[in-house]
Order: C-alpha cells, then sequence, then structure tokens
C-alpha cells in the first residue's frame, strides 16, 4: 500500500515572539540549526524514508512565498495552502480527502514541521515500525519516553504491552499537567509525551471523522461532492478543534510507539536553550551581545549594527527582532501570549 506524509506547516508559533510573528512563524526560522528553518529540517528526515511525489507539505495561503522558496523541491501539486489556521482536526480531514480522492486509501504519517529531532536514523525506524504496524482499523502513535519533568506537553498512558507487535495500548490521553501531577507522570514510568505524530490508513481516519465528528464529516462529504475549487468553503465550515479532542481521546484501538530518538518540539524559548550551546555561565548569545556578569540568560539579537549590553543579569530571556525588544524573566516564558493580547 501507498505510504504518504502530511507536514503541518500551518502553526502560529506565539510563545516564540518576537522572532515568530504572524508574517513569519517559527517553522520558517532557523531555531536549532545555524543553515536550515525547522520545515527544511523536517522535510530532510522524512526524504530518508519517503520519495518527494509522496511528502505532502499543508501551511497558510499567506505564507506561500514563503514555503515555495524554503521547500523548492517539493513538487507543486503537493503543496496545499489553506485560507485560515483551524487547528489540526480541519487541516487533516481536509488532507483525508485529498489523498482519498488520489489513492482511495494509503498508510497516513503526519508530522508537525517545527519538532527537533536528535536522532534521524532511529526516527526513521521508529516510523518503519509504526507503519509496519498498521491495520485496517488503529491508530498509531509515537509517545516519547521522558528525560525530565515537563508541564509544557500533553501525555499518553500506556495501557497493555502488545503481545505480537511493538508498542502498547493507550490508556488515555491527558492534557498538559501541573508539576506536581507532571513529577507523578515522570516517576511511575507509565506516562510518555504526546508528540503530536500519527500514522493510520487513510479510509480508517475517515471513519473515525464520520463515527466521532458530525460537524467535520458533514464537510467533508461536501468536499467529496464539489471540485477542488470548492474545497476551502467547506474546510472554512469545519469545527476549529485539535485532533486529539477530535477523535484521539474518542477512539479505542490506538498503539503507541516509545521513542527514543530525542525530540522536542520547540515551543517556548526555553526548548530553544536547551536546544542551543551555551557559553561558560549558561547564557545562549546570538547577535551583537556583549555581557558582563551574567547567566543562564537567552539574549538573541538580529541586527549586526545593535549592540545588545547586558550586566549583572540572571535568568532572563532578551530577544530583539526589528522594532521590537522582548524582556522577560524565564519563569514567564509561558506568558508571552498574554502580552501579544495586549498588543493586538
Amino acid at each position: 500500500m501507498k505510504t504518504v506524509a502530511v507536514i503541518m506547516a500551518g502553526g502560529k508559533g506565539e510563545r516564540l515572539w518576537p522572532m515568530s510573528t504572524k508574517e513569519h512563524p517559527k517553522q520558517f526560522l532557523k531555531l536549532v540549526d545555524k543553515n536550515k528553518t525547522m520545515v527544511q529540517l523536517t522535510l530532510d528526515r522524512i526524504k530518508k524514508f519517503l520519495d518527494l511525489k509522496d511528502i505532502y507539505v499543508v501551511g497558510l495561503q499567506e505564507h506561500q512565498d514563503i514555503v515555495k522558496e524554503q521547500l523548492p523541491e517539493v513538487p507543486d501539486e503537493n503543496l496545499i495552502f489553506l485560507s485560515e489556521a483551524r487547528n489540526t482536526a480541519p487541516l487533516i480531514a481536509t488532507m483525508t480527502i485529498l489523498i482519498k480522492q488520489k489513492y482511495q486509501d494509503a498508510n497516513v504519517i503526519v508530522l508537525a514541521s517545527d519538532s527537533y529531532i536528535h536522532n534521524t536514523d532511529l526516527f526513521i525506524d521508529t516510523l518503519k515500525n509504526g507503519v509496519s504496524s498498521l491495520e485496517k482499523d488503529n491508530i498509531v502513535t509515537i509517545g516519547i519516553v521522558p528525560d525530565r519533568i515537563e508541564t509544557g506537553y500533553g501525555y499518553i498512558q500506556l495501557g497493555k504491552k502488545m503481545e505480537k507487535k511493538e508498542g502498547y495500548q493507550v490508556k488515555k490521553f491527558v492534557e498538559k499537567p501541573s508539576y506536581d501531577i507532571a513529577r507523578k507522570y515522570y516517576e511511575s514510568g507509565e506516562f510518555l509525551w504526546n508528540s503530536g505524530m500519527f500514522l493510520w490508513r487513510n479510509n480508517y481516519i475517515y471513519e473515525c471523522f464520520r463515527l466521532y465528528c458530525p460537524n467535520i464529516f458533514d464537510c467533508m462529504q461536501g468536499m467529496e461532492s464539489s471540485d477542488y475549487s470548492r474545497f476551502d468553503h467547506w474546510y472554512r465550515q469545519m469545527e476549529a478543534t485539535s485532533i486529539d479532542y477530535a477523535v484521539m481521546e474518542k477512539a479505542d484501538n490506538i498503539l503507541v510507539l516509545p521513542g527514543t530518538f530525542g525530540w522536542d518540539d520547540v515551543g517556548s524559548w526555553i526548548s530553544v536553550e536547551r536546544l542551543r550551546s551555551a557559553d561558560e555561565f549558561g547564557n545562549v548569545l546570538e547577535g551583537n551581545v556583549v555581557i558582563q556578569d551574567c547567566n543562564r540568560n537567552i539574549i538573541i539579537g538580529d541586527d549586526p549594527n545593535f549592540t545588545i549590553a547586558m550586566v549583572g543579569i540572571q535568568d532572563q530571556v532578551i530577544v530583539k527582532n526589528e522594532n521590537t525588544i522582548l524582556l522577560m524573566d524565564k519563569s514567564h516564558c509561558g506568558d508571552i501570549k498574554k502580552v501579544l493580547e495586549k498588543i493586538k
């Protein structure tokens, strides 16, 4: 059976403001690699498994030029641009219809465009195991074995170990926990991080939308009876919700494969700090930065003619991008969206 990959590239990346903006969100930035953006790194990884003709990238219409500039090797017919961000379930539902029309059925791998993967070879091996574990009526997800207490991710509770194949049954999906609950999850060894990577047969996810999401499924049927020019009309009528809420928390035949390839969703400045080299005092520095007696800071500037000078500063995030400067205590990284709402 044909195997295809769908790279979701329509996110906002607001927690990495002001470098990540509505016009140029984080998946199009060089956050963890000096030479390539996050979406370019994602494409490079999946190309080790699939041909370019079997890789689809889904973004927003307002980012068409950026996507085509950064991913010139992807065939134009494999670049799908949506009119607005409506979360992951409508995006996946739309791609389900497109894949159904082209192949009738296929193995589908759904990936985010902004994840960091340390060991690409092990990652590809895990995907191959996931594809081989697919059946006509199951979903496979990849959970990340935690290496720390983390409140920024959702979790997957492990159920019964599978006897004839790798992985575990999923007992339940859990939303982002408080610190005390995250500590219990970590110490129990029964929980994995929810990576947001999923595999399924296209016909089965179609059936899941029929069973669990009547609003979205009605719009999918509208797409099936329309030509492609009407797809956006139906897409904009779909309930704006995540695939986790729409399907994962309701489906009862989900297999999770533990991932040990080194993963991060690069969702905040703290994650950037984890993935970049620091100086001997724990400072992550980029740009024209001069410091004295500073420790454990993230200081990034975009203009070589603009000097950022810091003295006696500890545990801060200082980011300059064009005409905006962010000054923030690292303990408040989760509050950036509150500031953005005030700015808006």
